[in-house]
């Protein structure tokens, strides 16, 4: 087995210092620039990160043919997650920080990725393979950490947690700073959005109303999104390789069974956490992130595959025994697809083929902050007939839609 240094290093200087002597670099800035960019790149997006955002930003910008962010106040996209859940797929979006984004214009040819909570393991996988692939090498992950006025490094908790979090899924010999990281982030990460809401940072943005990006940083392992830094801009490896492998794969639709219970675990928590309505019930952030297996029950399943890999599904349960040996309608229960597959027909096709299973009426429930997918349901024949207060969904409220399509 190579031999596989792990290390930790704060800031530019710690970057800088450490960079001649690595193999794997890893950006860490959890509130806000890496959990920004792993929501954007699993959106299908491209990063391109830039250091100011001033008059040479929308120069940049323009060059690249990249939309350029703004700040949080203003709308449209800008550092915080929640304005990018709903980035079209294939944006090239310039996003400046002085933190994480220009340390990711340091670190020249060094393979590098932007690590957060919310993609702690599917990065350190990532990382891992990386690594070994180059025999006895070092890994160096680097906390950005925030400036105070005078502009010298402020280290920040959540920084060192999510350093930490990526360091514990490493296999290597870690170095002393490494397994401080690892410690803190074992000791607090039961409560890590309650530790992120009182941090610095996090008293900084729920003061200037934007409490909800905390609620998307803290999201551990929510996301299975692998942000790379390549040719000067971020892009999902993990999107990538699936697209080069899957790209004239036909989608295939089957049977599903309980072998299919952890595959569909997986595309829910990863659908429902990279949702745009996820930061609205933050509530309910840990039953949105969450990937354990999903039990059938009762109910029929449908997979829908792409090159013999599960990328969506759906179930339905029949209204009572069949008339006259046809189907008498019922209710879809879930239809979930992996945020790297959505727009590519699969949700569409795993509905229809529920609904000429069902053969009748058919019913499902939405919640109301998940507008675009009720605008989707809208948009093939299914109209709002009821509502209703969840008054303690998830320990908060939530409003369920019913929809029904005849």
């Amino acid at each position: 087995m190579p031999d596989i240094a792990l290390d930790l290093a704060w800031g530019a200087a710690g970057l800088r210092a450490g960079l001649p002597s690595s193999d794997v670099i890893a950006i860490v800035d959890v509130l806000s620039f890496t959990t920004a960019v792993d929501v954007a790149v699993a959106r299908g997006a491209r990063v391109l990160p830039y250091r100011y955002r001033d008059a040479t930003a929308g120069a940049f910008a323009a060059a690249q043919g990249a939309l350029l962010a703004g700040a949080r106040s203003t709308k449209g996209p800008s550092l915080s997650p929640a304005s990018l859940a709903a980035l079209d797929p294939g944006t090239a979006l310039v996003l400046p920080s002085p933190n994480g984004s220009t340390l990711s214009t340091l670190v020249g040819d060094k393979p590098a990725f932007a690590a957060c909570l919310r993609n702690a393991t599917a990065v350190a996988a990532a990382l891992q393979t990386a690594a070994e692939d180059s025999g006895d090498a070092k890994v160096l992950v680097v906390a950005a950490g925030e400036h105070w006025p005078d502009g010298s490094l402020r280290p920040a908790l959540e920084d060192l947690l999510g350093a930490g979090a990526l360091l514990a899924r490493l296999r290597g010999t870690r170095s002393a700073d490494a397994a401080a990281a690892v410690a803190g982030y074992r000791a607090l990460r039961g409560s890590l959005q309650a530790v992120l809401s009182d941090c610095p940072s996090g008293r900084e943005l729920i003061g200037s109303g934007f409490g909800e990006d905390v609620a998307w940083a803290a999201a551990e392992d929510s996301s299975p999104a692998v942000p790379q830094l390549r040719d000067g801009a971020y892009g999902d490896t993990d999107r990538r390789l699936q697209a080069t492998a899957t790209e004239d794969a036909p989608l295939h639709l089957r049977p599903g069974g309980a072998q299919d219970d952890a595959a569909c675990g997986r595309i829910v928590g990863a659908a429902a956490a990279t949702s745009a309505y996820a930061p609205r019930a933050p509530h309910a952030a840990p039953l949105l992130g969450d990937r354990s297996p999903l039990a059938q029950e009762d109910r029929q399943r449908i997979v829908a595959e792409r090159a013999g890999r599960p990328v969506g599904f759906v179930e339905f349960r029949e209204n009572g025994p069949k008339a006259g040996g046809k189907a008498s309608g019922g209710h879809v229960k879930y239809l979930f697809v992996e945020p790297a597959e959505q727009g590519r027909g699969a949700g569409a096709a795993l509905l229809r083929r529920a609904e000429e299973a069902l053969g009748g009426a058919v019913s499902l429930t939405v919640l109301s902050v998940n507008d675009r997918g009720l605008r989707w349901y809208m948009k093939r024949g299914y109209r709002v007939t009821e509502g209703r207060l969840e008054a303690d969904w998830e320990g908060g409220p939530a409003v369920w839609l019913t929809l029904e399509k005849p």
